[in-house]
């Protein structure tokens, strides 16, 4: 996959609230700590695979910013 085709994080936030009790994950296009701790305020989980894999280095905070 070459292309990544546009995000729309709207309407995962809208069939979240409109279905509570699934479990949604959010997959695309967060490039930071940050940005995963600000969608966590509305979904379940967040996937990062290329900010990852740019940076690797990333994953090593997500254990002590978003766990503690």
């Amino acid at each position: 996959n070459r292309e990544v085709p546009p995000l729309d994080y709207g309407r995962v936030h809208r069939l979240k609230r409109a279905r509570a009790e699934l479990p949604v994950v959010l997959n695309g296009g967060v490039r930071t700590i940050g940005e995963a701790r600000a969608q966590l305020e509305t979904v379940d989980g967040v996937m990062v695979g290329r900010a990852a894999y740019q940076a690797p280095e990333l994953l090593l905070a997500v254990d002590p910013e978003l766990f503690g």
